[in-house]
């Protein structure tokens, strides 16, 4: 799969979501962070309610601080197995105006509202996401994701972790010993799917969280977790596993 036909968003889903802005992190970035949420709507995922409350619940946290905090710009990519060649992030705005972005009173009701509708409409997503094909392509998505973010800004993982691609194979069951971490991102970085994300701070807070059960021995648990850490360092970013809260802006 090319990088130049690499674009993960899923049209029937993005219909759904605000998208009110002309860019996300692209010309006249401001040093406040913006951010990009990687949304895991495999079909496992839409018949697990506890999931997508988990990550609706995830969304909003990380949307608030985004508005609360960062830049107020935001955008989505809908990650699954079937990537629709050509499409684009959805844009969302949770910021405030610009008249009240210096006073935290004032701002804080606009930026909830916002957080509330795009939230909703994120949860829409997750119901209907009008793809059948299994799988999970996040290091795909992550590609996507990473033309819109500068260092500084934050990534979300709304997903289990599970990669599920036709050329990483299904996390389940696939060599992620170093050795074998090391030649799956050869591998991505000979398909030109290596991410940029020089300074870019990943949260994966829902990283092996699955309420309908893995079946995943713990070995490969701790496996697919070093795969991450060792794919985001391999990007150019640092990774938690959880989510930065705008603290006071609630």
């Amino acid at each position: 799969m090319s990088r130049n036909r690499l674009r993960i968003a899923i049209p029937g889903a993005c219909a759904l979501l605000l998208s009110a802005l002309a860019g996300c992190g692209g010309g006249g970035h401001t040093p406040l962070a913006s951010g990009c949420v990687i949304a895991d709507v495999s079909p496992s995922t839409t018949t697990e309610r506890t999931a997508r409350s988990d990550y609706a619940n995830g969304f909003a946290t990380f949307a608030r601080g985004i508005g609360m905090d960062g830049s107020g710009k935001l955008c989505v990519v809908l990650a699954a197995g079937d990537p629709v060649a050509e499409g684009h992030p959805v844009l969302v705005d949770v910021g405030p105006r610009p008249a009240d972005r210096d006073s935290r009173d004032q701002k804080g009701p606009e930026v909830r509202n916002k957080v509330t509708t795009a939230t909703s409409e994120m949860m829409a997503a997750f119901a209907n996401p009008d793809v059948a094909t299994q799988g999970s392509a996040l290091v795909e998505a992550a590609v996507v994701a990473s033309d819109e973010l500068r260092p500084g800004d934050r990534l979300l993982f709304l997903s289990d972790g599970v990669e599920h691609s036709p050329l990483a194979g299904n996390f389940r069951t696939q060599d992620l010993s170093p050795a074998g971490i090391q030649r799956l991102l050869a591998a991505y970085d000979r398909a030109g799917l290596r991410a940029h994300l020089t300074g870019v701070h990943i949260e994966f807070p829902y990283l092996l969280a699955n309420p309908g059960g893995f079946h995943i021995s713990i070995v490969q648990e701790a496996a697919i977790r070093l795969f991450w850490t060792t794919w985001a360092h391999h990007s150019g970013a640092d990774i938690t596993f959880a989510i930065q809260d705008a603290g006071s802006s609630s």
